[in-house]
């Protein structure tokens, strides 16, 4: 997420003031998350280093180079979370987490709706629910 994205910083619910310490962590925080659950969801999270002996950018960890960044996954909408979620074999484990109960027939599940409202707050728990996982395994 680049500053010129942030609107609003969910935090202090205020304006992004670019450099303020609040927008900053936010950031900071943010991108630890989405590289928790892209990593813990079994992707690889690109370090990038610009390399200027060869003049290409190069990851840190796989050695991967580029002539431009590739952008890691920013998970910034609710439903990128849930497209990698309903992917995975643990998929009912994890809508039992964020279900707002049955409705009508006793298959059918929806997300509450504070997934939608919060921001991240979906991003949080799928992190929370896969840690949780990986401490059962």
């Amino acid at each position: 997420m680049t500053d010129r994205e942030c609107k609003v910083n969910p935090i202090s619910s205020r304006i992004c003031e670019k450099g303020t310490k609040s927008c900053t962590v936010y950031h900071q925080d943010r991108t630890q998350l989405c590289k928790e659950f892209h990593e813990l969801t079994g992707g690889h999270w690109h370090e990038w280093r610009w390399d200027n002996t060869v003049k290409v950018y190069k990851c840190l960890e796989c050695e991967l180079t580029s002539g431009t960044p590739i952008q890691n996954p920013t998970y910034t909408n609710p439903a990128d979370v849930l497209r990698v979620m309903m992917a995975r074999d643990d998929w009912d484990k994890f809508a039992d987490t964020i279900s707002c109960g049955e409705l009508m027939e006793p298959s059918y599940k929806c997300v509450g709706l504070e997934y939608i409202i919060e921001p991240d707050a979906l991003l949080k728990t799928a992190v929370e629910f896969l840690e949780a996982k990986a401490a059962n395994d």
